[in-house]
């Protein structure tokens, strides 16, 4: 399935996702919440996010065709409280 053009609401009851060639995490966009842990997500993307407005500082993502960012990696204390270097399970492997 290709993350860029589907909507997550479809796939809800769907034990296991394969997504299509050249689907990554962004990890360059993962975001953090600490509490007694740090809680990492990443989304999953079939193209890169960008930043909206051309560089804008808010953060905001531009969306994909679909209009929604609904695929996200997400593990448990891997990454830094700001969401940097997010190594959950095997984010680095290629397949």
């Amino acid at each position: 399935m290709n993350p860029a053009l589907e909507n997550g609401q479809s796939y809800m009851d769907a034990a296991v996702l394969y997504f299509r060639e050249g689907t990554t995490v962004s990890v360059e966009d993962a975001r953090a919440y600490q509490d007694s842990h740090i809680y990492c997500v990443a989304p999953i993307v079939g193209q890169p996010l960008g930043e909206a407005g051309g560089g804008d500082e808010s953060g905001a993502f531009i969306l994909p065709p679909s209009g929604t960012i609904d695929f996200w990696a997400v593990g448990v204390d891997c990454c830094l409280p700001s969401g940097e270097k997010f190594t959950c399970a095997d984010v680095n492997n290629p397949l």
